[in-house]
């Protein structure tokens, strides 16, 4: 058939393939580069000293890496998708399975009561609320008498 007289699902199923033969040959590409990147990396810190280390090679090694983690992020966050897209395309038959998950994760995520400090326990919605916000409040408010220094250390514990 010549390509003036392909249907709409004709292109999309040839396009289809062209994508996947891409992402293929791309995850392959990431695979390479992580390795030299590995690589590389090995052969820098076998051969230098961390301590006597010039600033360019510590500035090389960092770069090196940032470029490895960036890749990595890059692979884990394509499989979460390749997984969800799996996961969303067997789980979308309204299934029994699929209602027990969603209600185990909701039940799993929700809090229904929250001790009180004393042995005793807050049930309703509106008090674990306000319990859960005295809790926090009562834990970051700035102390009497706290010292400047004190402060400053606190600072500089939160990245």
């Amino acid at each position: 058939m010549s390509p003036l007289f392909l249907t709409f699902r004709d292109k999309v199923a040839a396009l289809r393939k062209v994508v996947k033969e891409w992402q293929l040959e791309k995850r392959k590409r990431d695979r390479q580069v992580i390795q030299e990147t590995q690589w590389e990396l090995d052969n820098i810190l076998k051969t230098m000293d961390a301590n006597s280390c010039p600033f360019s090679m510590k500035c090389r090694i960092k770069e090196l890496e940032r470029k490895k983690q960036i890749l990595l992020k890059q692979e884990e966050s394509s499989w979460r998708l390749k997984s969800r897209a799996i996961w969303l395309k067997e789980r979308d038959r309204n299934t029994k399975f699929f209602h027990k998950h969603a209600n185990a994760r909701r039940e799993k995520n929700t809090i229904w009561k929250i001790s009180d400090g004393k042995g005793g326990f807050f049930v309703s919605q509106q008090d674990t609320s306000k319990e859960a916000v005295r809790h926090f409040k009562s834990q970051y408010r700035r102390r009497d008498g706290g010292a400047f220094q004190d402060i400053l250390w606190g600072i500089d514990l939160v990245p």
